[in-house]
């Protein structure tokens, strides 16, 4: 069945869609619930301070909620407010609170119905499409399987996740709540000029916890802000000669790929940085290179979704007319398991979403230009 503003689809819609749990939180380093926290090294976008209960984040700021407003309320409100979507041709025009979750048995009964009404956004390069899935269980499932009530067997021990004592699994933060903290909201929408509604699930503690367009859809000026900014630059500490146009001194080659991206309620859902630096002299025109530092890659994904990033020194000689020779690459996406693999000389990219890779040679001689 198809309408005028669907389109539906049973295989391929969003290339190559594997496990879902790829995209599940992982490598955070700090151990303190609730303090400032890094996740594979990375300083996220995201705010590190402690919120208050009244406090969400929005897009990374912090927003106060007035006194008796529900954090979920007050989110919905911004999105409807700022319309964030209408470059999308999607907007949110009003909610309606249904109820409250009262059971595990009443919270799977309604999963269930919000799986076999999934309506997915597919973003192109030039637009979005919302995208009527029959077959899409298998991959909407874990996520709304990590909803679980908070047991005495989970340990928080950071900002994002906990482990479960009883299987030394980790479970995303996010995705936990209490006895009846939980509640389903109907969304309005207007898409192309058509009405559409969608279920969402909204925690009093914690607002919005899932709707298929809230979680994956990502703004048009969020992505083209945002994501895959990258930057190649030359910080310099020279010290100059008298009399001379030469300018000698040492330098520091810098380069560096990195992006992030936010979904329609303002999570962060990927970040990545590949990035490296090359510190050099410079004597009487000569450049010597003095070698490769702080080379490192990051990458941090929302649970469905997918980030990942690499880089790789290939060779290097140090002194004059010396070289350094690296490859890198990074991938990210939604609702897909993307992999970077070494075949010798240079990265692959596999598993769909948006990536790139490349190999940066930079020698004396362009350091001297």
């Amino acid at each position: 069945m198809t309408n005028k503003f669907f389109i539906n689809r049973k295989v391929g819609v969003i290339s190559i869609i594997v496990a879902i749990l790829a995209g599940v939180i992982v490598g955070c380093k700090k151990e303190s619930f609730g303090m400032n926290y890094e996740v594979s090294g990375l300083k996220l976008k995201s705010n590190s301070r402690v919120l208050a209960p009244n406090e969400f984040e929005y897009f990374g700021e912090i927003v106060k909620c007035q006194e008796g407003e529900l954090i979920w309320e007050k989110q919905l409100s911004l999105i409807i407010e700022d319309n964030l979507l209408k470059d999308d041709g999607l907007t949110l025009n009003s909610y309606r609170y249904v109820r409250k979750i009262n059971s595990i048995d009443e919270l799977e009964k309604i999963k269930s119905a919000i799986i076999s009404n999934a309506i997915l956004p597919y973003h192109s390069s030039e637009s979005l499409e919302l995208i009527k899935r029959e077959d899409i269980s298998n991959e909407l499932k874990p996520v709304l399987d990590s909803l679980k009530p908070i047991l005495d067997s989970l340990i928080p021990v950071s900002k994002y996740y906990v482990i479960d004592r009883t299987t030394t699994g980790r479970q995303p933060f996010q995705c936990l709540f209490e006895a009846g903290d939980m509640s389903t909201v109907e969304l309005e929408w207007t898409y192309r000029g058509e009405k559409i509604n969608t279920t969402a699930l909204v925690s009093e503690k914690k607002g919005i916890v899932y709707d298929h367009l809230l979680y994956f859809v990502i703004p048009v000026k969020n992505k083209k802000k945002n994501t895959d900014a990258s930057k190649t630059v030359v910080h310099a500490t020279p010290r100059l000669k008298s009399g001379s146009e030469n300018t000698d001194g040492s330098f520091n080659f810098i380069f560096s790929h990195s992006g992030y991206a936010y979904n329609a309620f303002g999570m962060l859902i990927w970040e990545f940085e590949v990035h490296c630096e090359i510190p050099y002299k410079k004597t009487n025109g000569a450049v010597s290179i003095n070698g490769c530092n702080n080379m490192h890659k990051e990458s941090y994904a929302a649970l469905g979704f997918s980030c990942v990033a690499d880089i790789r020194k290939k060779g290097i000689v140090t002194g004059v007319n010396g070289y350094v020779d690296f490859a890198w690459a990074y991938g990210y996406g939604t609702l897909v398991s993307i992999a970077i693999g070494w075949n010798g000389s240079g990265f692959t990219v596999s598993g769909g979403g948006t990536h790139r890779s490349g190999e940066e040679y930079v020698n004396s001689h362009y350091l001297g230009m």
